[in-house]
């Protein structure tokens, strides 16, 4: 058969159709997404099959010179038992009335063929494609594809789709893969086919061909800043095209990784927040900031230690200002206090001292000041010595213990301590 030439043209009236001069070739699917209704029979003996619930797809087409023919042929490569009826106008739920004519397999088994003669000019009819075997027949089951090639001078009327988008993620940070979905939604029985473009303003950011009535692109190469999307649906030969309306994605400056480490005992916290770092916890240790901000860290000893300087991306004991130009890591260094002596090893408190101390053991303190409570429940004795200078070279003044001294086990000697 000599396939003709398709015309397609825009309607000034009612919106984007498609007109047909001689033959084209229509193709879709059927599957359990679509409608359903009780198919009617085209001859006597065969009434509405007794599998009600078949899945039909409608094509609405006007015609465009009086007397026209129609003809609509299933081709041989359409999955199912197909069944074509005209309709002058169509209701589902009555499925028997305002039949013009109707097919089962003229084109030769299980294909349809449907011819009417006749028709008026500028008038629309209904085309329902349908299946005539139910889901139990495994040669022609009840869903799949067809190709269907009509022929005459008509219109085939697109159906209005309305076009949503979203995004995987929003915000997202400069790099990172962004999933641009465009729904497409039907008002028609036919599933969207085609391709859906994204833009940015006149820019096109790419493509994606619908399926199942999505259209998906993903990109990584949007700027910093914010961008106003829209997707754009092109239609098909039974839906018209329609856009969506501007979806901002916001995109974020890069962000680096800043860690902390700590020697000793203490801790670092940020300016801006985000690091909060103690000694022996790694929680808060590590937090990402914004690409090229700076980032002030500050160091604070615990009771007993003196922060004693920085290494890494910092250097010095002073001030710690990072440029999150990339990636850093920054050590903070605190080294215990020269505040208690045993057996000639430092400590910062009296408790740690004791902790450390054996029996008969003397604490040498300094003449300062030990804000804390001394618990000795280690069945030791030692002797508690204070009043020692800096350098530890005498110990005539005294040692100050503002806090509760508790001796739970074994025993002490106290030498120039007082107790507040």
């Amino acid at each position: 058969m000599r396939l003709f030439r398709i015309l397609i043209a825009v309607a000034v009236i009612w919106g984007l159709s498609v007109t047909v001069q001689a033959a084209v070739i229509v193709t879709g699917g059927l599957d359990a997404s679509y409608p359903t209704m009780n198919r009617v029979s085209d001859r006597a003996g065969f009434p509405a099959s007794a599998n009600t619930s078949l899945p039909y797809e409608l094509l609405e087409v006007r015609t465009t010179t009086p007397g026209d023919t129609l003809t609509a042929t299933v081709g041989n490569t359409t999955q199912f038992d197909s069944f074509l009826t005209l309709y002058s106008s169509f209701n589902p739920a009555a499925p028997q009335s305002n039949i013009l004519a109707a097919d089962d397999d003229s084109a030769g088994y299980p294909h349809a063929q449907l011819t009417k003669t006749g028709l008026a000019a500028n008038t629309t009819y209904y085309l329902v494609i349908t299946s005539y075997a139910s889901g139990a027949d495994a040669v022609y089951p009840q869903y799949g594809s067809y190709s269907l090639t009509l022929g005459g001078n008509f219109t085939v009327v697109q159906k209005a789709t309305s076009t949503t988008l979203s995004a995987s993620a929003n915000p997202v940070i400069q790099g990172q893969e962004i999933t641009l979905t465009a729904a497409v939604a039907k008002s028609g029985t036919a599933l969207p086919t085609g391709t859906v473009t994204f833009k940015e303003g006149s820019t096109t950011l790419g493509t994606g061909t619908v399926s199942n009535g999505q259209a998906t692109f993903s990109t990584s190469a949007l700027s910093v800043g914010s961008h106003a999307i829209t997707a754009l649906y092109g239609g098909d030969l039974k839906n018209s095209s329609s856009t969506s309306t501007a979806l901002t994605v916001v995109v974020a400056e890069a962000q680096k990784q800043l860690a902390v480490s700590i020697v000793g005992n203490g801790s670092v916290t940020s300016d801006p927040a985000g690091i909060s770092c103690a000694a022996g916890s790694g929680a808060g240790c590590t937090a990402a900031f914004t690409t090229n901000s700076t980032v002030v860290l500050t160091a604070t000893g615990n009771t007993g230690f003196n922060f004693t300087g920085w290494s890494g991306a910092c250097s010095g004991s002073a001030g710690c200002s990072v440029q999150m130009d990339a990636d850093k890591s920054v050590t903070a260094t605190f080294t215990v206090q020269n505040n208690v002596k045993v057996n000639g090893t430092s400590y910062g408190t009296l408790n740690n001292a004791y902790l450390a101390a054996g029996d008969g053991a003397t604490l040498m303190a300094r003449d300062l000041t030990f804000t804390e409570d001394l618990l000795l429940n280690r069945g030791i004795g030692i002797v508690l010595q204070g009043g020692y200078a800096d350098g530890f070279g005498s110990h005539t003044g005294y040692t100050t213990l503002h806090g509760v001294l508790t001796v739970s086990s074994g025993s002490v000697v106290l030498d120039n301590l007082k107790i507040k």
